[in-house]
């Protein structure tokens, strides 16, 4: 197991501490894990494997894209021979992660979270409400696509990552978790803040009045007044971090500024990838 992500995490850090001390040997580290997987990637295809022993090499292309995020927000902080190696290589993966048969209409299988590296053969989609290791929501696919959205200059890949949120938000419109089944915070917490993007994206507050009633859904499910602490899940009384009560707790603030200081601007960052 080798996920392309976990490289993105160090090489923001990395440029980071470059931008701070302008020590070379953060650059060096930087090029040397970037070539890393540029070289890894498939020939035919360009995904970057996540799964690689010999019998079955698997790409994630979520893991894919949330290198090319932190690629791209390092290429701010480098020098500019390095800057555009980076960029190149965040472009390179946006091809590939947008030729992928996702499918997010309304009746659709959900985002490809899981793939066949040397022919991009779709193994495993999201789903709406379902979370967990190496299980993502849909929404939670469509937040990194918005943090893509959000880097790109105006262009087709711009409008294609557009594209797919907002075909994703229509999936939520209608949508609401099955109460017999365990509901995890973190779930919702990801649909609401997708539905904030997607208003903040097209400006339809169809999007906002759904992340509305979808937070007070949640409100009610976690919440019972015993405990200042959300809900685990809907099925159980305790508390645990893993299920990611911090997602929903900033989508219910991001929620409260759109709806009660539109005009204030609060710099909250997506960060469950």
């Amino acid at each position: 197991m080798d996920f392309p992500r976990h490289g993105g995490f160090f090489i923001d850090a990395w440029s980071r501490a470059y931008a701070r001390t302008k020590d070379p040997v953060f650059l060096k580290a930087i090029r040397t894990l970037a070539a890393l997987y540029g070289s890894a990637r498939n020939e035919r295809t360009g995904m970057i494997p996540s799964v690689t022993e010999p019998v079955s090499r698997t790409g994630w292309p979520l893991s894919n894209l949330s290198l090319a995020i932190d690629l791209w927000a390092a290429a701010g902080r480098v020098p500019d021979e390095l800057a555009r190696e980076l960029r190149r290589q965040a472009l390179e993966t946006d091809r590939v992660f947008l030729k992928i048969a996702h499918d997010v209409g309304r009746g659709g299988q959900g985002f490809v979270l899981s793939c066949r590296v040397h022919n991009i053969e779709p193994l495993g989609r999201s789903a709406r409400w379902t979370t967990g290791y190496g299980e993502h929501t849909d929404a939670q696919v469509a937040n990194l696509c918005a943090l893509r959205y959000g880097q790109l200059p105006d262009g087709p890949s711009k409008a294609a990552y557009r594209r797919l949120i907002l075909a994703c938000a229509g999936r939520y419109l209608d949508s609401s978790p099955d109460r017999q089944k365990p509901i995890y915070p973190g779930a919702v917490g990801d649909a609401i803040l997708h539905l904030a993007d997607a208003h903040a994206i097209a400006g339809d507050t169809r999007y906002l009045e759904r992340a509305d009633a979808l937070g007070r859904l949640a409100a009610s499910l976690f919440f019972d007044g015993a405990s200042p602490l959300p809900k685990a899940s809907t099925l159980h009384s305790h508390y645990e971090a893993i299920t990611r009560a911090d997602t929903l707790m900033m989508a219910f603030l991001e929620l409260w500024q759109k709806t009660h200081r539109s005009g204030q601007s609060v710099r909250l960052v997506y960060s469950d990838r």
